[in-house]
This record gives C-alpha cells, sequence and structure tokens, in this order.
C-alpha cells in the first residue's frame, strides 16, 4: 500500500506572506494618501524673497534647504510612496525566492536586483529625505539660483539690472565671485559689489556706470568661467573683476573632476544611497578612494590653510590656469581683467566668528593659515593682470566685527571695508574708461 504523502505547507505559508506584504503595502499607502489629504494646500505664494515666501531673505540659501518638511506635507508624498513600494519589493524579492530551488544562489541575486532598482528609481525622491547631496550635486553641478524675480534678473544675477540695460557705450563692470560677493546674510545693497556701484555712480554723477554681480553660493573660477561664457557678452563688459575666496581652490578641483564624472563620480547618480551610507560610516576612506579615483585631489577644503606650501602647491595650480582662462575671455572681449583676494576671518583675527559652524576646518591664525596668500606673492609676477589681496586691509581694520557670530560670512561692516579696499584698484581702471 502506499503512503501518502501530504501535500507540502509552504504554499500556504507562502499566500499567508503574500497577503501580509501586500495588506501591510495597502496599508503604508492608505495613511500616506491619508496624512496628504490631511495636509494644508499651499496659499498663494508671496513674493520672492519676502520673509514669508519660505526663502532667504538675504538669498544665501534656497527654501529646501532652510525648511524641513514634514512627511505629511504634499511634497513628501512621492518619498512616502517609493518608501511603501521599495519595502513592498523587499518583501516580494524574498517571497520569490526563499524555499525554491537554489535559494541560496537566487536570493542574493534578486536582493541586488532589488537594491538596484530603488538606486535609480526610489533614491532620486529621497534627496531631501536621506541627504544625497552625492545625487543632488552630481545632477546640477554648476547649481546656480533659480532666479529671475525678486532680488534677481532675467539671468537670475543678483541685484543687477536686467542686460539691456547694460550698454556698450557704458562702463560695465562684471563681479564674479562666490558668496563673498554674492552678499550671503546681507542685503543686496550691502554686499560689496552693490556698495562699490553706489560709490562709483556718486563719483562719477551722470556717467553710465553698472555693475552686475555674477556670483553665487558656492561658486569658483571654473563655474564662474562657465556662465561668463554663456552670459558675459550680453552685459558688454569694460572690467572683470574676479573675488577669491578661501574655498576656490579645493571648489576648483572638485567641480572640473565633477563635471565629467570623472572617477568615482561617475557613480554619484547610480548609487546615491550606497555613497551615502558608505560617506556616513567611513568618511576618510570615503574620500581617499574618491582622490585615489580621480588621480588626486585635496582632503579637506581648507587644505592650503593646514599645511605648509609645498604640500598644497599642485592643488593650487588649477585654479591658476582658470583665472588665464578668463583674463582671455576678458580680452577678447575688450575687458581688463583684475583678481582681489578675500580673506577669511580666521587668517586675520582669532576674535572674529566666536560660534563659527565650520570652526573644526582650521585653526585661526594658525602657522599655515596664510600659505595660500604666500603662493599669490609667488606668481603674481608670473601673471599678466593685477592680483591684490584685501589681506593687509582687514588685518589692519579697528572696526570689530566683520563677521557674523556664528558665520564666516561678512556682516555689512566687513563688506563695506571690502568696498572701500577694492574702490582703490578700480577708480583708475573706471576713469580710464570714462576718459575714452
Amino acid at each position: 500500500m502506499t503512503a501518502t504523502v501530504p501535500a507540502p505547507a509552504w504554499p500556504a505559508r507562502r499566500k499567508a506572506i503574500l497577503a501580509l506584504t501586500l495588506s501591510t503595502a495597502g496599508l503604508l499607502s492608505l495613511l500616506a494618501l491619508f496624512f496628504w489629504l490631511r495636509s494644508t494646500p499651499p496659499p498663494t505664494p508671496p513674493p520672492a524673497n519676502s520673509p514669508a515666501s519660505g526663502q532667504d531673505p538675504t538669498g544665501y540659501r534656497p527654501a529646501w534647504q532652510m525648511t524641513k518638511a514634514t512627511l505629511a506635507s504634499r511634497d513628501r508624498l512621492p518619498a512616502v510612496m517609493a518608501l511603501v513600494v521599495s519595502g513592498w519589493g523587499l518583501c516580494l524579492a524574498f517571497l520569490l525566492t526563499v524555499r525554491t530551488t537554489r535559494t541560496r544562489l537566487k536570493l542574493p541575486l534578486a536582493l541586488l536586483v532589488w537594491w538596484f532598482a530603488v538606486e535609480l528609481f526610489a533614491a532620486p525622491h529621497w534627496i531631501d529625505l536621506f541627504g544625497l547631496w552625492q545625487l543632488a550635486i552630481i545632477r546640477d553641478v554648476d547649481h546656480r539660483p533659480n532666479g529671475p524675480g525678486g532680488q534677481f534678473n532675467e539671468d537670475s544675477l543678483r541685484w543687477t539690472r536686467p542686460p539691456a540695460e547694460f550698454h556698450a557705450e557704458g562702463t560695465n563692470l562684471l563681479f564674479l565671485g562666490d558668496s563673498f560677493a554674492f552678499g550671503a546674510l546681507v542685503l543686496p545693497t550691502k554686499a560689496f559689489p552693490s556698495v562699490v556701484q553706489a560709490r562709483l555712480k556718486e563719483r562719477f554723477r551722470g556717467a553710465d556706470v553698472k555693475v552686475a554681480n555674477f556670483a553665487w553660493v558656492s561658486s569658483c573660477p571654473f563655474l564662474s568661467l562657465r556662465r561668463l561664457r554663456e552670459l558675459g557678452e550680453k552685459y558688454a563688459p569694460d572690467i572683470v573683476v574676479e573675488c577669491l575666496d578661501m574655498t576656490d581652490f579645493f571648489d576648483d578641483v572638485v567641480t572640473e573632476n565633477m563635471l565629467p564624472r570623472r572617477g568615482m563620480y561617475a557613480l554619484y547618480d547610480v548609487l546615491p544611497l550606497t555613497l551615502r551610507v558608505w560617506h556616513a560610516l567611513a568618511p576618510d576612506s570615503y574620500v581617499r578612494v574618491l582622490s585615489w579615483t580621480v588621480g588626486g585631489m585635496p582632503e579637506q577644503r581648507f587644505f592650503h590653510s593646514l599645511q605648509p606650501l609645498e604640500q598644497s602647491r599642485r592643488f593650487l595650480e588649477p585654479l591658476l590656469g582658470h583665472l588665464r582662462e578668463t583674463e582671455a575671455w576678458a580680452h577678447e572681449h575688450g575687458a581688463e581683467f583684475v583678481v582681489f583676494v578675500l580673506p577669511r576671518s580666521y587668517q586675520y583675527s582669532g576674535r572674529e566668528c566666536p560660534q563659527n559652524w565650520e570652526k573644526d576646518m582650521y585653526v585661526p591664525l594658525g602657522p599655515y593659515a596664510l600659505e595660500a596668500f604666500r603662493w599669490f606673492d609667488e606668481i603674481r609676477p608670473e601673471v599678466d593682470f593685477p592680483i591684490v589681496s584685501l589681506l593687509e586691509t582687514f588685518q589692519q581694520n579697528q572696526e570689530f566685527p566683520t563677521c557674523m557670530d556664528d558665520d564666516p560670512h561678512w556682516n555689512t561692516t566687513g563688506h563695506r571695508v571690502a568696498a572701500e579696499a577694492v574702490l582703490q584698484t578700480l577708480l583708475p581702471l573706471v576713469e580710464g574708461r570714462l576718459a575714452r
């Protein structure tokens, strides 16, 4: 008599797991929909860059960096749904592979496929939720302001007249730079390029003298040159003014590698979650491997202030190359070119910015704090354009403070001090242009 073999219990268990998975996904979806429907619809948007607009009235940070929306807000619905679908997909991967033949082979493959799907399709919705800065920046290396409107003209230049008002017959100055020239954390009229324009108009009453502020937060000479080539001709430049900050050395190296996606940068929009976890758990190894894949790059943003000049020199050369390219562009368009080197407070004072959020990145008045300025002294005889340091101006300045209490950017006093120093060099150039 043949023994009756009982039917395997797994099909019933698999059905139970499937039912549990689907019910969990459905419940999460209903919760997400419930919170979304209960969220308050956004009111009519106020004027751009007003205090009620959700944007920094100084133009320093876009709204998404300033405010953290809750999961109940409408703009978080895609992120929540991506979480739900990803969780359901993980359960499904287990369901389809467990207790099948060759489970040990199929399960890792299924999990790998699931992970790549999450990286490619879900991660783009989690940039803000999980801080996927690698994905955000690789998608927009230039990261320019999102004007027009409010403080920005049609080309998203801060506190700058429309390009149609920059006449070839007038005298037009184009300021390039990062957040210091942009005027981060101060009103646009207090940024030193705006102060320079006001002083020039007072000095040359009735003359057609205008300033265009091409600077924006976290720009650098490499990115400024890209914007200058794209928009500069529209502003009929007579004088191109490059304002260098101490982050420009690092940012020039990074963005020049990032734009063509050299080395590990090619993975920034392919494996953003993996890279984010790696950077969070082992930042030192992350930076070392990234540097190795691009043929070498500094590991600290203020590297030039943390070591002798000889160790930094190779990473300073890219910036010089970009300055030469900017000078060539200016000369091709009949404009003069001048460079101003802007010091940070750690290079001229030990009292400034007592609650500085980036204080661990350098040593105030440290032994190598001024190595970058020593390098500029070396290259000054080798270039065909003036390089003017504002270090001595700030060292001798008696007004205090010149920076914010908790941020290294200049306050209105710092911008005014910088403007007066810049004017000493620009006045003869403007006078020469007006005399033509």
